[in-house]
């Protein structure tokens, strides 16, 4: 499939599409050679915020998510997420059971839960991240990226 087309978040292919979830700091396209090598069509939508999907920063951002369930195929189909986007497949395997065939998590960010438990081990966390925090808050996007790859990229781990 390395001719397949990708347009709209949707590449072409055979077979029920992949619904596939990105990584922070990543887009939809991101995951179009994993797809191709799998030889399957998929639907990658650009979580809020990344990509060609804006996002008003208003309320939660996991709800702010939640719109891109949306745009997800509606018959039964594999469902992947990378990182944070595996976060999200797990919450929409949880919300539309019906709709999910598999579930591939990889890489899933545990933080997100320990957030919603009220963990201290959170409040740590967003410590060490503060300067991604504090530079997304700014609209320095290249801070906030140095940032996130110095705490999440081959510079170390948070």
């Amino acid at each position: 499939m390395p001719g397949s087309a990708f347009a709209g978040n949707r590449l072409d292919g055979p077979g029920p599409a992949v619904f596939g979830l990105h990584c922070t700091l990543a887009r939809g396209k991101s995951l179009v050679p994993l797809m191709r090598a799998l030889g399957r069509a998929a639907v990658l939508p650009d979580l809020p915020g990344h990509g060609g999907r804006g996002w008003d920063r208003s309320g939660s951002y996991f709800a702010a998510c939640n719109a891109v369930f949306q745009a997800a195929p509606t018959a039964p189909s594999l469902v992947f997420g990378h990182s944070f986007g595996a976060v999200l497949a797990l919450a929409y395997a949880r919300a539309f059971p019906a709709r999910v065939s598999a579930l591939v998590l990889a890489e899933p960010v545990a933080f997100v839960y320990a957030q919603e438990a009220r963990d201290p081990a959170y409040d740590a966390f967003l410590d060490r991240n503060a300067g991604f925090g504090q530079a997304i808050a700014a609209g320095d996007r290249a801070s906030a990226a140095r940032a996130f790859l110095d705490a999440w990229g081959e510079g170390g781990a948070a």
